[in-house]
Order: structure tokens, then sequence, then C-alpha cells
């Protein structure tokens, strides 16, 4: 990797705190860039893409909160550093040998904090997973690559 390369995980595990049923024992953790929530209302999960502090007034949500389509993959490629800008791959979304999904980056949407609180929370990434998420967000906007240990 240089430091003009996208960061590639060494491994599934790395990029979650909780997927699937262990989302639960932190039911109580409020929402975070990242979190991955299937909709009552649909039928793929969406992706929480804001910062917090973009998508809070203090402990309330605000009225519009930026999300991106997620969207089931047969194929992740191993390495994530040069190419498939548009995306961010979650392998094993819910445990270990499970599907994978993408989060698309060009299939974004405005959601309510109810739409939000109606749903459930099916991922939770851990800080590396964030940091990930946010650097290929952030190069898919502005075309720069920032380290994730700076973020």
């Amino acid at each position: 990797m240089t430091a003009n390369d996208l960061e590639t995980p060494g491994s599934p595990e790395d990029l979650y705190l909780a997927r699937g049923p262990e989302t639960g024992e932190l039911r109580e953790r409020p929402v975070f860039t990242g979190d991955l929530i299937q909709l009552a209302s649909a039928d793929d999960p969406i992706c929480v893409l804001q910062h917090p502090c973009a998508f809070r007034n203090g402990s309330k949500l605000v009225n519009r909160i930026l999300v991106g389509d997620v969207a089931e993959v047969s194929d992740i490629p191993k390495d994530w550093s040069t190419g498939h800008f548009k995306a961010m791959f979650l392998p094993d979304i819910e445990g270990e040998n499970t599907k994978a999904v993408r989060v698309k980056f060009q299939d974004i949407q405005i959601l309510t904090p109810q739409q939000l609180q109606e749903g459930e929370r099916i991922a939770i990434l851990s800080a590396y997973g964030v940091n990930l998420l946010l650097q290929r967000w952030i190069h898919h906007n502005a075309r720069i690559v920032v380290p994730t240990s700076r973020l």
C-alpha cells in the first residue's frame, strides 16, 4: 500500500464491533456512523453515512439523516486499494461465512429519526471499520485518500 491507496482490511472480523445476534447486546447504544439498519419498510438495509455530530442535536437526532443503500454482492475483491471507489464492502455481515454486502455511495437517501428507530440494527462497525467507511466515503466524494489512522 502506498500513501495514495485506500486500505483493505486484513479480515472481516476487523470491520465489526457486533453483527447479527451480537447487536442485541448493544441495543441501547446510540445510532452511530456505519451502523447497518434493516428498515421496517424496505427489503435491503441501509448504512448511516454521517458522523454523529452531523446528525445529532445534543441527544436528539436531527430531522434528516444521510444513509447509503446496501445491497448483497456475490464477490468481494481481495484488494480494495486502487478500485471499487463507489462502495464499501462488508463481508460476513451476519457472522462468519455469511452473505456479503456493499454500501452503495451513489445510492443515498435521507431518512427521518423515526424511520431509523423503527428499524433493527443488524451490524455495528468497529472503530477501524468506521474509519475505513469514512476513508472510502471521503475518497468517493473528493478523490483524496486520508489514512484511516488520521480519521
